[in-house]
This record gives structure tokens, sequence and C-alpha cells, in this order.
């Protein structure tokens, strides 16, 4: 199992380790070929509870043993860090960070004083404030730091927050370490809150131990700092203080000093505290260990009934992530998802050592001194946080206030009952709950927040109705991973519970495809794309975890996961392990590198998921895949023997040896594949206090290196040996100390990876240094509007958006996530509180995407959009997807996009967005980070303002103007604008990439182009902002082209050109075209290769010609010539392409796609999935079966145009044909999700009429 705790590592080049997070999952799951899930629902026979009329949760029935750390895995886990350095190192930083925690806390006493109950405040927030968490600074903080600049270290300096930004100016002030509840602001040596609150809390502990503001000596609340102020100034009682004068920056505004320390720091450390000691506890069997974090657990149990933070409103100040709903305990309810899952792995961590006599004789002393009732033995203790901690997470899941728009709800709720270990009571409840299906549903009750309950856990529904048939979730591909992960959780806690004995849940179809939803839409290694809220704009970004892909690969066998899991490892075994609870952890990286040797790395060739909507099409090659390529990360790799400590930093990935004297040595053990000759390179990192060392592999030296550098940080990549033999196997890599430079202080050396290619793997990287990597990618984003859960902005209206990604880069990349968040105002919400003005009608806004804006105003909701052609060969891709919903009233909104390879490192696509109807059309795009030169066009810089007028302004940070509130357009966030209001036929704007992520090797000279051919009413250039956050560019150039008349109809035609260096086009131009209804549309593309390329866009039914160059009957053609001759044709969905003039049709095969009738298909959730058909119409030759194979299946339906990838074809009787579509569901939810039994809808219909358009290629044979 995995518990979902959050894992953090240490910073990069620090000097202490951050405390460590979750413990890995534990092991393989038996994968079971056939599974009836909806039998689940049977299993326990519970009455069906709701909401606040929850029944109490059944009595304990006496928890007997651990069920989540059993015996075993807690021997696999020493076991295992007594054998590997990844797990020594985990265990390492467990032990530190508790006893720092023990140390902070002087002794257990502390602990349990350290437990703040409900009646002191929690927020997220500081201040209710525009541009809030720093008084001083302003929002310029964003754009360094993002929404949190401020930090706090309250183990050493305990209630206090210390502002980040460098530009600040320090001053050496000194708090002492027992100076509590305080928060700094360098800027002015501030110290927030002005009053000693801990003084102030302790004056208020009632019987329990607990504050209550009616005890507290009000004396106490004056202002101690600041003497030149009034005694109330920067005063803090727990309900914050309202800054009349602006003095912190906002007049008016309320900073909530106390609420904000006590949830972002008091218990985030408390929580990661309990993580500590039980990570520890498990790795030694140290009972101090336990006994500390049972203190805190049991303490925490003591006070978790009375915890809700809905009475924490939002009008005063207080901000919870809650998803706009106000329910949650310690924090919001999606932050309780992580909460209580540690405490509840904690207590099953500690359930052993309950009985230890010391602990037991602290609590009953507790019990003595208040009203926390009995402590007498460890069955009271474990009877305390069982009925208030465990038992409590059912009616908190079903009050909304554990609840999670990822699922991580459900995973708490199954943890609940495997921990609580009764299945006749508790347990049962729980798990029938979990399976049931429900909804969160909400009633005004005349309370703020009125009363929320949720009525399911919707399990099965999750399964069957949210999982598409491309495995995604609706929302953004970071929130879909994140919504498989919980699957994967959740299902991993059910199936792993000993005491459970159903059906294997994590054996449901929709988990193995929700496993691989988000493998097909990787780009170049390092991006997902970027639909909804996701990201930062332009950073490379790829959220799906290594083990998240083994765990996969070991449930299914499916060895795509274990390529998916080669890649997101960096095309590296090294540091591919099971968790630490798992017997022979390694073995998966084995199992993992015999699929590779076998069948070679993941390769990702053009992609449709219709399901979802994303269509990319794909060129090029990643010439690093050859050859066998050993990366050892020194962190994860085992130490065999050392003669001084070392210390690992995971943050920059370093062991640093702390040699002080020559001769001290360090050994590390590495594997290779194959016998072969090596090179070995190594990538030190650099240091004043660093020496020199020989540098042996088994026992032979193969070379020396100096780590001194006068400047500390990561050194360049070093060849020590370039002719090493190696046989297959393990090795020992041995560093020893011979001296030191005079100006090195000390002998120690850091060292981050070991690199050791073959003779193929080092020809590869120099076809790569000379190639680059090649690939690259253009993506079409057709799905439904992204809601990615309420409390953020995940509903871009960005419906046929277009990414392009080459040389490594994003170089047209989506705005990302939003600067604020969480402010998202539910349709049932209280107040009048509106939305960040900025992320809704700018970052979320269609004007700031890569597509057509009608009539000003932003799309509608839309649905999953229609896919209407899909094709990809050797040289030709294409997409053509339309999103009908997208305008209302609009006839047509339609994006096809042809990508064509130039030669095996260039490609350039024709891009086609036709829109009909309306009266404004506004074609928006942007590159890149940087500058943006024009040909073609002669801009006159507008005298200040907005693209909405040089009389609009843009609007202020945080506000919302009246423009906005009125249009919606968006216009007035673009500013610094330049306009040409006549401008020709064809124009080009030319992106040179910044490349402000290093993304991009070498970072050379990297540009996209966008040339434009066709009549426009006037472009504009002008910059938008992305969201502020921390390395983000400043600002993006956007060209706009606009068309503007009645009823207009417009066919943008642009060609897209990702180049380095010098272009492979060189130049670009319309050519006419003649078709029966005016349709068409066609460009010329000369490149410099010598090769013309026409490529001709006919949407209508009649044939088009081409500059009278060549006619065609099809939909889109590609036609190139050199010196005058015909060397290439393609058609799409077409029968035939003839020169005008001379020669017979390069193209003849009529009709140009097959037709026929759905008789039937697959009608349950299934692994492989059919159609049987029947043809009516198509070509009359050859072997039909072949011919359909890995063509598209076009269905019509009332919804719109379902699409299915059509994997092999059989033949039946006549013309009958059974057609394979592999995972791709036609399920599309339950009938009724409350009984499961009713059957299912489908996406599409019996009898509906479907459509197979074939691709025709021809080409000059020499």
């Amino acid at each position: 199992m995995s518990n979902g705790d959050k894992e953090t590592s240490p910073a990069s080049n620090s000097e202490s380790s951050e405390p460590p997070g979750g413990i890995d999952g534990h092991g393989r799951r038996e994968f079971l070929k056939a599974t009836n899930v909806l039998a689940l629902g049977g299993l326990f026979t519970a009455e069906p509870t709701r909401g606040g009329n929850a029944p109490t949760a059944s009595e304990s029935s006496g928890k007997t043993r651990s069920t989540l750390y059993t015996p075993d895995r807690r021997s696999a886990a020493r076991e295992n860090a007594d054998r590997y350095t990844w797990a020594a190192n985990r265990r390492k930083e467990a032990i530190e960070t508790a006893d720092e925690y023990r140390e902070a806390y002087e002794d257990i006493d502390g602990l349990w004083r350290a437990v703040t109950a409900q009646t002191v405040p929690r927020s997220i927030s500081l201040s209710d404030a525009v541009g809030d968490n720093n008084p001083q600074n302003g929002a310029a903080v964003y754009e360094t730091f993002g929404t949190d600049p401020l930090n706090a270290t309250p183990t050493r300096r305990p209630w206090e927050l210390v502002d980040s930004t460098p530009e600040v100016g320090r001053q050496d002030i000194t708090f002492p370490a027992a100076q509590p509840w305080k928060l700094v602001e360098p800027a002015t040596g501030g110290v927030f809150p002005t009053n000693d609150f801990a003084a102030y809390r302790e004056s208020g502990l009632d019987d329990r131990g607990t504050f209550d503001p009616a005890l507290a000596d009000d004396s106490l609340l004056v202002n101690e700092e600041r003497p030149d102020k009034p005694d109330n100034w920067g005063v803090d009682d727990g309900t914050g203080w309202v800054d009349e004068d602006g003095e912190l920056g906002v007049e008016g505004a309320r900073y909530h000093f106390v609420a904000y320390y006590n949830r972002v720091y008091r218990w985030e450390y408390i929580l990661d505290a309990v993580r500590a000691f039980r990570d520890a506890y498990l790795f030694t069997d140290d009972v101090a260990y336990a006994r500390a974090g049972t203190v805190l657990v049991d303490r925490i149990a003591d006070i978790y009934p009375e915890m809700d933070i809905s009475v924490y409103r939002y009008d005063d100040g207080y901000v919870g992530i809650h998803e706009w709903t106000g329910q949650g305990k310690i924090g919001g309810c999606v932050e309780e998802t992580v909460a209580i899952r540690v405490l509840l792995s904690a207590y099953d961590a500690f359930f052993p050592a309950m009985t230890n006599e010391d602990l037991l004789a602290f609590l009953g002393k507790k019990a003595e001194e208040y009203n926390v009732g009995s402590k007498a033995g460890a069955d009271d203790v474990r009877r305390n946080i069982e009925e208030n901690v465990v038992q409590a997470v059912l009616p908190a899941v079903q009050n909304h206030q554990i609840h999670s728009p990822s699922g991580g709800h459900r995973t708490a709720l199954a943890m609940s009952a495997a921990v609580q270990d009764d299945p006749g009571g508790y347990t049962g409840d729980a798990v029938e709950f979990l399976l049931r299906s429900g909804e969160r549903t909400h009633r005004r009750d005349g309370s703020y927040w009125g009363e929320w309950w949720v009525t399911g856990g919707d399990l099965l529904s999750e399964l069957v109705d949210k999982v598409d048939r491309d495995g995604n979730h609706k929302g953004s591909p970071a929130a879909s991973e994140a919504a498989f992960q919980a699957l994967q959780d959740v299902t991993a806690v059910l199936d792993d519970y000993e005491g459970y004995d159903g059906p294997t849940v994590g054996d449901h179809p929709s988990v193995e495809r929700a496993a691989g939803g988000r493998v097909p839409q990787i780009l170049h290694e390092k991006y997902l794309p970027r639909a909804g809220s996701m990201g930062r704009t332009g950073n490379p970004w790829l959220p799906i975890e290594t083990e998240a892909m083994t765990r996969a690969f070991e449930s299914f066998g499916n060895e795509r996961f274990a390529k998916a899991a080669f890649l997101v490892n960096g095309y590296s075994y090294d540091g591919m392990h099971d968790g630490v609870f798992t017997k022979d952890p390694e073995a998966v990286a084995g199992s993992v590198q015999e699929v590779i040797d076998a069948d070679g790395p993941l390769e990702l060739s053009s992609t449709n998921q219709a399901g979802t909507g994303l269509a990319v099409l794909r060129d090029g090659e990643h010439y690093i895949r050859g050859g066998y390529r050993v990366v050892g990360q020194f962190p994860s790799m085992t130490v065999l023997d050392h003669t001084a400590d070392y210390t690992v930093y995971s943050g920059s990935g370093t062991v640093q040896f702390e040699a002080d004297t020559a001769g001290q040595s360090i050994n590390f053990e590495f594997s290779v594949p194959v016998t072969e000759t090596y090179e070995f390179t190594l990538k030190p990192f650099k240091s004043t206090g660093y020496g020199i060392y020989e540098v042996l592999i088994d026992g032979e030296t193969v070379g020396e290196h100096d780590f001194y550098r006068e400047t500390i940080g990561v050194g360049d990549d070093t060849v020590i040996a370039d002719g090493v033999e190696l046989s297959e196997g393990t090795h020992r890599l041995t560093f020893e100390n011979v001296g030191k430079l005079d100006a090195a202080t000390n002998y120690k050396m850091g060292v981050i990876t070991a690199t050791f290619l073959d003779e193929r793997a080092q020809r590869e990287r120099e076809l790569e240094a000379e190639r680059g990597n090649t690939q690259r990618s253009i993506s079409i984003q057709y799905g439904a509007s992204t809601p990615d859960g309420p409390g953020t902005y995940g509903r871009h209206r960005d419906a046929l958006h277009v990414d392009v990604h080459a040389y490594g880069g994003d170089l047209a990349p989506d705005l990302g996530y939003p600067e604020q968040t969480g402010f998202w105002p539910h349709p049932d919400s209280p107040g009048d509180s509106s939305t960040w003005p900025k992320g809704e009608y700018w970052t979320t806004n269609t004007i700031s995407h890569n597509t057509v804006v009608v009539d000003e105003a932003p799309q509608a909701e839309t649905g999953v959009g229609s896919p209407l052609h899909f094709a990809a060969t050797d040289r030709v891709s294409i997409a053509d997807v339309e999103s009908p919903d997208a305008y209302p009233g609009v006839d047509q909104y339609r994006r096809t996009t042809a990508m064509v390879r130039i030669d095996e490192q260039h490609s350039y696509a024709v891009d086609f967005f036709r829109v009909e109807g309306g009266d404004d059309h506004c074609f928006s795009f942007h590159g890149a980070a940087g500058s943006a030169a024009t040909e073609g066009l002669d801009l006159v810089d507008q005298d200040g303002g907005t693209y909405a007028g040089p009389d609009v302004p843009r609007p202020a940070y945080g506000e919302s103007s009246d423009y906005d509130r009125e249009g919606e357009s968006g216009f007035d966030y673009l500013d610094n604008v330049a306009r040409d209001g006549d401008p020709g036929e064809r124009f080009s704007v030319d992106w040179g990439v910044t490349d402000a992520w290093d993304a991009i090797p070498d970072r050379g000279d990297v540009h996209l182009r966008l040339t434009m051919v066709g009549d426009v009413d006037e472009v504009a250039l002008a910059d938008g902002r992305p969201p502020r956050h921390p390395g983000v560019p400043r600002h993006l150039r956007y060209a706009l082209a606009r068309r503007q008349g009645s009823n207009v109809d417009s066919t943008f035609t642009s060609v897209l050109e990702p180049y380095r260096g010098d272009r492979s086009v060189e130049s670009i131009e319309a050519v006419p075209t003649r078709s029966g209804d005016d349709a068409g549309r066609a460009v010329k593309v000369a490149l410099a290769n010598g090769r013309t390329d026409y490529v001709a866009y006919a949407p209508g039914e009649s044939i088009c010609i081409v500059s009278d160059k060549f006619q065609f009957d099809g939909f889109l053609a590609v036609y190139s010539e050199r010196e005058g001759e015909p060397t290439f044709a393609h058609v799409e969905d077409g029968s035939m392409l003839a020169p005008v003039r001379d020669g017979p049709p390069l193209v003849r095969d009529k009709p140009g796609a097959y037709e026929g009738v759905i008789e039937d298909f697959t009608r349950n959730v299934s692994r492989t999935n059919e159609f049987r058909v029947r043809l009516t119409k198509g070509p009359q030759r050859g072997n039909v079966a072949d011919e359909l194979a890995g063509t598209w299946l076009y269905v019509e339906t009332d919804a719109g145009v379902q699409a299915y990838h059509i994997e092999d074809a059989t033949a039946n009787q006549g013309n009958q044909m059974t057609l394979n579509v592999g995972e791709q569901t036609t399920v599309a939810r339950f009938a009724d999700s409350s009984d499961p039994d009713a059957g299912y809808e489908y996406t599409i219909e019996e009898r509906a009429q479907f459509r197979v358009p074939l691709s025709r290629t021809w080409v000059q044979i020499d």
C-alpha cells in the first residue's frame, strides 16, 4: 500500500535534511484476469447512512494487530535499509528528523503541549488583502517566490515567520528561541503579532489543557514590539489584526498572524513530526520514537472530534483548501485527506508499542492533571485513538470534512477500514460506504456555508463513469494523473488488507486504463500537454511517477508500463525499486530491463485520444536511446564501505564524503548489463572544502579528480576514463583521497552521477550532439472545458488550443496554473466574493490561448469535441477536429492541422482554422518568452491603453475592472500594443526563444515562426503576462489577427515553423484554389532542400483544383515536386489526385472511405472491445481487413462524432467485419449509478452510421 503522504527532500546544497515524507508502497498485487467488482457491494450489509444523520460509528472491536505495517513488512524495511543505500538514506533521514523534533521539544511533554485545539484559528492565508502573505513587499514577491514568500523554522524559532525575499534589506535581529507565535518581517524588523501570544494562550488553558479565550488574560494583549505605536498596534488575539491605516500595505486589511502560523507551520510541523516518529520507529524498532509519536497521536485524538474549520469563515479573512464548501477539520477538507492518512498510518505503526510503561505512565499523569478521559492502560489509549480518529473518518467523509477532487478521501476511508480491522463493524460500514454510489450534496440551512454531505464513496462510479476510454478523467493531465494515483492507492489498500477477502478491485479494467492514460500524451520525455490548470508557463514538468508505472507493470503485466517507467526514470534503471516495505524491492528494475533489452524503449507516434479530446502529431527521434547507457545516481547507489561519514543531499542529488584527512575512502557498488568497453564520466559537486581523489574500479586505478573549485555548485561532466573493460554484473567504484590543494579548506568531495557508455551509446551521444533531440510535435486540445475541481480555476476556455514542442522546449506554451486559486465560487457558496480577476478574465480565458475568439467573448463550457479526421504517415500527419459547443450559434468552429516532414530533423505544420458565424473573429497566438520579429507588417505603436482600446487600461493587480465585468473578453490584459490596420495577404511573426527553463540543449538560436496567408482586417502585437510564479517570464508577445463583418466566414491559414539556426523553409505563399463551394485553401511551401510542397484543404464535397497545378477529390492533399516534376502525393479521405495538365492520376481509388452500420459491440467493461459492423460502401478490392487495420472508425451520434482506433479487423460472412478496438470501451457510464445492475449507457448506439476515411500516398520511385 501507499499511504499517500507527501514526500519532501532536502533543499539543494543544504547542510541539513528536511523531514522525510510518507512510506513507500509495499509489494506486488496479484493480477486476476476476471473480476466482478460489482459484487463488492454485497459483501457488507450495513444500512445506508447520510451526512449529518449518520449513526455513530461501530464500537471498536479491539484492534489486535497492525494491518498496514505487518511484521513481514517491518522486517523487510529493516533488511532493505541494511542492504540498499536508498533505503539506508530514508532510515537515516527519518532518524535525524525524529531526533531533531525530540530535541526541539525537549521532552514528550513539550510535544503534548504543542498540539493546538479548535479554539486557535487556522488559515492558509496571512491576509484577506490582495497580494497577501507579505505585508511589505506587495505583488512583486510572486515573480520570485510565488504565493508563499514567508518561511519559518519552528523547531529552532517557534512561532516566527521570516520573509525570504532577497530584495528586502536584512537586519541582524536576534529573536530568542523561546519567543513563540511570532512572524518576522525583516524589511522593517517588524515582529508580528506584537503581543506575546504564547503567554496569552498559556493563560487561557482550561481543565482539558486547551485554549479558552474566555479564561485568557487580556492584559497580555498589548504591543510589546513597537513602542512608537499604539498599545493595540499589531496585536492578534487569534482573530487577527486590522491595519486601519494601511501601514503594512493595504488600508483596512486584516492580518491573521496567529491563524496563519498555526495552520501553515505549527500543524504542518506536528504532522511532520508524527511522520518522522512513525518512520524512525518502523526502521529501528526503537520504542522511544513510538512513545513520542503516540503522545502526539493520542493528544490529537483528545481534540480531533471538535476540530471544525467551517467556523473560520472566508468573509472574516480565513482561507482553507476546501473546494469552497468551508468544510474540514484541522484544515480544509482537501488538506484533511493528507492529515488523516498521516494519523491513521502512524497509529497502525505505533500499535505494538502502546503497552510501553513509560508511555502509559506519562499519559496517565496527564489524565490526572487534565480532564482527557482515562489513560490507565494501553486499551484506553487505543480506544481514544480509534473512537476519535480512526472511526471519525467515515462520518467526516459523509459530512464533507474529508474530501478531495482527486479522490484522496477514498484512500483515507479505505485506510481507516483496514486500520480498524473490524470487518463485522466499522470496517464493514466504511467499505460499504466506499463502494456505494453517491454524490456530494448541499442544502442551505441558514448557516454561513450551509449543510454539506456525501451520500456514497462512489468508487465503482469513479471507475466506470469518470475514467474515459483513453484512461483520463476530466480536467488537466496533471489532475487526471492525481486521480489515477488516488485510484491506485485506494485499490491497493483494499487489495492488500489481509482481512478483506472480496474481489480484487485493483484489477478492474478502468484502473489499468487509467494507469496508461497520460503515457501517450508525453511530449519530449518531460512535458504533458497543458490543458487546464497545471504547471508554470512553459516549464518542463512530467507529473508521472516512476513508482506508479512500476506498480502498474507489476499489477497488470503490460510492458508499456515498464517502458513508461524507464522513460520517466530518465532512461535509467538507477533508483528504480519497489517500496521499502517490499522484499527484494530492486527486482522490478531487472524486470523492466528485460523488457527494454528485448523490445527497446517507449516509442510514441502520433496520438489521438478521442475520448479525452487530445490530438498529438509527432515526428523525429531521440538519439540517446540506443546502446547501453548506465547512469548511476550516487544517492541511490549502495555504499559498500567508508572510512569517514557521508551525507546525502537529496535536493541536489549529491553524496558528500566527509573526509578530513588524506587516505580516507568510500566505495560504491554499481552494475552494467553486458560485458563491454565503457567510457566512465563523473558529474561532481565542487566546493572550496574539497580535495583530490584517486578513482578506482575493482581496485584498479582509472583516473584522478580534483573536486576543488572557488565557486560552490554542480560541476561539469568529466570523463575519468575512456576505455574501461567491464564484465556483466556488479563492480566496486572507489574514491580515495590523495591530498588537496593549498587553497582547499578540507578533504571532502561530492559526487552526483557516474555514467558508463558503451561504444554504441558513445556514437549515439555524438549523433545527438550533431542532430540534437529531433522530436517535434503539434498538439491540439479539443476536450471538455477542464474543471479540475471546485476551488480552482480549472475551467480553461481553451477549445482547439494548439501547442508546439521542438528542440526540447515548449515553444507556444499554455499559461498554466493561475497565481491565485481557492476563491472559485461554488453556485451555492455564501457571500458575494468574486474569482481572482486575472485568473477569470485572462489566464483561463480564451484570448490567452492559441485559438480563435468569436465576438469578443470567451468560449462557452464545452464537452469533448468531435474528431473528424486523424492520420499519421511517414511524411504527413493530420488532425481535424471541431468544437461545436464552444460558441453556440456559430455554424462551424474547426481546426485542421497537417504536419509535414522536411527531413529527419525538421517539419512544419499548415494550420487551417475555420469559423463560420459571428461578426468578429480574433485569431490569437503566442510563442515562448523572447523576441518577436515581424515581416510583412507595418506596425504602429498604440498610444497607451490595451488591446481593448487606447482608453482602456490594464487592470491593476487584483482589480476587477468594469470592462471585464461587462464584456469578459480579457482584451484589456494585453498591453504594449502595436497595430497594422491594413496588413497585406502574408505576414510572419518570428519568436526567438530565450528558454526561460533551460529546457533546450545548448539553449541556441531556437525560433518558432508563424506565417499567415489570406485576408485579415488587422494584425496587432501585444504583451500578455503569465501568472506570477517563480521562474515564469514577465510577459509573452501575442500576435492577434482579426476579421470583422456580418456573419463572417473565416479560414485562418497559417504555417507553423519551428527551427534552429537557419530556416529549412525558403518561402511561403497562398495559392489559388477552385472548387464548387469556394471553401478550399492552399499554401505553397518552398524548401531549402529544393523541394516544393503544396498543402491544400477542401472541406466541401467537390473536386478542388490547386493553382492549376493539380486537382484532387478529398478532404486534404499534400503534393510535392522537384524541378517541376511530382515526387510525392498524399490525399486524405479522397479518391483522386492528379496533375492538371500532364500525366495520369497519381492517386485513384474510389471511394476514399468505407461506410457502414454498427450491428453490435462489446457491452460490458472489458480490456478487449470489438465492433461488429456491416459495410455498405468502400473500395472493392484487396484485403479489406488489412486495409482497415490502423485506421479510425468515426461513428455519428446525437452527441457528435465518436472515434475509435481500429487495431485489427477480421472478415466475417459477406460484408460483415469484426473490428478490434483494444482497450477503448464503449461504456460511457452506469445507466443508474445507484443501481449497477441496471446496466450501462454507451458512447454509441446500435444501427449507428460510421465512416472509415482512408489515406492514400504516392511516392516517385527512382
